[in-house]
């Protein structure tokens, strides 16, 4: 096989679905996606020149694809965006991480206007350091975000002020000698759920709007939750878990009920990692990844459509045939219409080393009757296993952050630039 990222065609603006990639000759990547009340999208990341100099980077598009704005938020350090939500009143906020505060590491929160200049920032932590892996929405007004506390080897959960990016409460939870937290959202029941990892196996909480625990859960061993999405009173964990004997994992959806008891397991053997999910009118669909039908370490964009109680509905791979590249689904949500959106990034197409990959797909992850000057998009099928992972009652160690520091930070709005490139359209 040949390297195809050479491989770009003139771009139809008007293709209802679509794959593409964003960047400079820089490395790009993109974490996160969520559709915009104006029927486009908005992804978040970080753009790179070497392994010090990262600049969070943020691409707005229309339903076509096509760049509204494109900036680069470069304080004098290391700064890479993970999570974004828009808010009901316009604009936006983004949570990550900033090395320039000279704490180390600390948790960044950036509010901006809908075109995405600046309205503030804030930028959280103590001596140790702080990573921001996720938000959810739990008023008008207020945010839940979770990450980790590196140096204690902590879950990491912070409740925010929308309006001012002021942190208003901090919790460091710890189950055995390791744990941090990687997805949350909110419950009908205005909770949130946040999910991750301790040292035993897959975590998750259910935690207050103001921070208090309610309920956890420790899930199977050797096993992992990434993502979390509301069902009715309950909700759906995804991530990994190892197979039986096997250095291998399969991807790997766990639904609960409100009382965070499971009511069914699915894994799925295609898959080797669950990201992300959203929901659609035929159930949801799954980010993850996948090495299936690739030599060495070369992976593809998977994403796996399920109905309600886990059936496969549809199952796909994103990315060129070479064995010399890769691409990756860390990010996916749910657009007008059938269409499905996803975020994250490849070495097969654009101008850098690695590129922003957004795919927008139909409703059976299909890129409709799609120009493709490579085999972009593929059905898989996986073998779909009921494992029976019991869950066990946790009490996490909940401790305050030593001596948190709040304070302006002083990222600049820079052009992100470079060019686009086109793996697939309608």
């Amino acid at each position: 096989m040949t390297d195809n990222k050479s491989c770009e065609v003139e771009l139809a603006w008007s293709s209802a679905h679509w794959a593409r990639t964003y960047g400079t000759s820089r490395d790009n990547r993109g974490y996160d996606v969520v559709a915009t009340t104006d029927g486009g999208y908005i992804a978040v990341g970080y753009s790179s020149d070497d392994a010090r100099l990262h600049d969070g980077v943020i691409v707005k598009v229309d339903a076509a694809g096509a760049p509204l704005w494109q900036h680069r938020y470069s304080t004098v350090n290391k700064d890479e965006l993970e999570g974004i939500v828009e808010l009901a009143g316009g604009g936006y906020v983004v949570v990550g991480r900033t090395f320039a505060t000279g704490r180390d590491m600390d948790a960044l929160i950036l509010r901006l206007d809908a075109s995405g200049q600046i309205l503030g920032q804030t930028t959280f932590g103590s001596a140790g350091q702080e990573m921001i892996h996720d938000i959810a929405v739990t008023s008008a007004t207020t945010a839940v975000v979770v990450g980790e506390h590196v140096d204690s080897s902590s879950g990491l959960v912070l409740g925010i002020d929308l309006t001012t990016g002021a942190v208003q409460w901090s919790k460091l939870l710890k189950v055995g000698t390791y744990s941090q937290l990687d997805g949350v959202t909110t419950l009908a029941n205005g909770n949130v759920v946040a999910v991750g990892v301790n040292s035993t196996g897959a975590w998750l909480l259910e935690l207050t709007s103001t921070g208090t625990v309610v309920r956890e859960r420790t899930v199977g061993t050797n096993a992992s939750f990434t993502a979390v999405v509301r069902q009715g009173t309950g909700w759906i964990a995804g991530g990994s878990l190892q197979r039986p004997s096997s250095i291998y994992s399969d991807g790997w959806l766990v639904a609960f009920d409100a009382t965070g008891a499971i009511t069914w397991q699915r894994t799925y053997n295609r898959a080797e990692k669950l990201h992300d999910i959203t929901p659609v009118a035929a159930g949801f669909v799954v980010a993850g990844q996948t090495q299936y039908d690739q030599v060495g370490d070369s992976v593809s964009g998977y994403l796996l459509g399920i109905d309600g109680i886990g059936g496969v509905r549809f199952e796909r791979q994103y990315g060129s045939p070479s064995v010399t590249t890769s691409s990756y689904l860390l990010g996916v949500a749910t657009g007008s219409g059938d269409r499905v959106i996803g975020a994250g990034y490849s070495s097969a197409f654009g101008a850098g080393s690695w590129d922003v990959l957004l795919t927008s797909v139909d409703a059976m992850g299909a890129i409709g009757t799609a120009t493709c000057p490579v085999s972009f998009a593929t059905s898989l099928t996986s073998t779909v296993g009921t494992p029976t992972a019991s869950t066990t009652t946790t009490t996490a160690t909940q401790t305050a952050l030593t001596s948190p520091v709040s304070a302006t930070g002083a990222a600049t709005l820079l052009p992100l630039g470079g060019s686009i490139a086109s793996a697939c359209f309608d």
